[in-house]
């Protein structure tokens, strides 16, 4: 046991770019951990924590920043700066009080008297802010990670083969299994609802490339396949259900059908609700078997402009009943950007009834809309549209 020479000479050399060969990842993590002690295996348990999402908070990071090796003191250490930094510039992109979510391990009373110590330097900000600054998501995500791949380095300089070595190494792997993940999921697209050019007001027409594309209704604005270019890939990564509603409250008298779509990862579980434009009686629509569907949906894309689905105390009343974690708003008329159809409701309109109902409201680069007016725990997400005639 504690062959630490013998186990690091037994894995490849990892770089950002590794991809699996005859050897998976896991098949690596596993050997490293059958050649470790009860011990060692507790600190990689430790490091493991740090990349799940449920266990990040204040009693992780005191404990990390007290524990007896020097690998997890100085990386969760680093860790804590990023997240932070990271935090500070949504709130600042936002219009949010700038320490708001900001995870502080110093006593206030401490820090009165002068006996807490200030917050670390964090000498990779100004690298940090040029990232976050980027506009791709994908580039800021590998930038991000491209700076824990060097601190690692940095840290592990001179730990050739000793167990920090071995730390290093193994949340160099939690690194390239993420973007594993990733790419697998980045090479399956599904596109919703193409419509047809000059279909929708302010809008530009569609060019755009899926693995996959999804009508909710057979609606000219819904339907228009030949906007998507269709790339097949090999096996899809979603399992999808729907459920066959109504356009409207008469049954379909009046606009027809309705699919929703749910969407769930098979590997993740995480599952996204398209509501399309339903317009059925909310008490027709919510049985328990669709409930059992519907409910709790990581994300769930709502229409709230009323007229041809629901208004948007219908829509609020579908999503307290429901209880996604995160909405998307759709099929609204933006005042301030001169989109959407002229006689449907304003997300303006709804986002207040919202607010007023206990939601949280956050905007992602939403240029017309005061962002000042919305500085509380999102549950909510209005995401600029990305094909506006200017």
């Amino acid at each position: 046991m504690n062959n630490y020479v013998y186990i690091i000479a037994g894995l490849p050399d990892f770089t950002p770019d590794w991809r699996q060969g005859e050897k998976s990842l896991d098949e690596y993590i596993e050997q490293v951990r059958e050649l470790l002690s009860a011990k060692d295996n507790e600190a990689l348990d430790f490091i493991v924590k740090g990349f799940d999402k449920d266990q990040i908070g204040l009693e992780l990071y005191r404990e990390a920043l007290s524990h007896r090796l020097g690998f997890i003191r100085e990386f969760f250490q680093f860790d804590l700066n990023v997240r932070n930094r990271k935090v500070r510039y949504l709130n600042q992109a936002l219009g949010r009080d700038p320490e708001k979510d900001i995870l502080s391990l110093r006593d206030p009373e401490a820090e009165e008297t002068g006996l807490e110590p200030e917050e670390p330097e964090f000498k990779e900000s100004a690298k940090l802010q040029s990232i976050l600054e980027g506009h791709d998501i994908l580039s800021r995500e590998r930038g991000i990670d491209d700076l824990y791949w060097d601190k690692i380095d940095e840290i592990t300089l001179f730990d050739y083969l000793n167990f920090d070595k071995i730390l290093g190494v193994m949340v160099k792997m939690m690194i390239i299994r993420r973007w594993l993940i990733l790419d697998e999921e980045t090479g399956y697209s599904i596109f919703f609802d193409p419509y047809e050019p000059g279909s929708v007001k302010g809008f530009g027409d569609i060019k755009d490339a899926a693995s996959e594309v999804l009508c909710t209704h057979d609606h000219f604005d819904h339907n228009y396949k030949k906007a998507i270019l269709v790339e097949p890939k090999d096996e899809s990564p979603f399992d999808v259900k729907w459920i066959d509603t109504f356009h409207d409250p008469e049954k379909g008298a009046l606009r027809g059908v309705n699919r929703i779509y749910v969407v769930t990862h098979r590997a993740t579980g995480e599952k996204l609700v398209h509501y399309g434009d339903i317009g059925e009686v909310l008490d027709d629509l919510l049985t328990e078997e669709n409930l059992e569907l519907l409910r709790d949906a990581d994300i769930a894309l709502v229409p709230v402009g009323g007229v041809y689905t629901y208004d948007r105390s219908e829509a609020l009343d579908l999503i307290d009943r429901t209880t996604p974690k995160l909405v998307l708003p759709m099929h609204y008329r933006a005042e301030a950007a001169g989109f959407g159809l002229p006689n449907i409701d304003s997300i303006e309109n709804f986002l207040k009834d919202a607010v007023g109902r206990g939601h949280g409201i956050s905007l992602g680069k939403v240029w017309f809309i005061n962002t000042a007016e919305y500085d509380i725990d999102a549950d909510i997400l209005v995401l600029r549209p990305q094909n506006i005639k200017y």
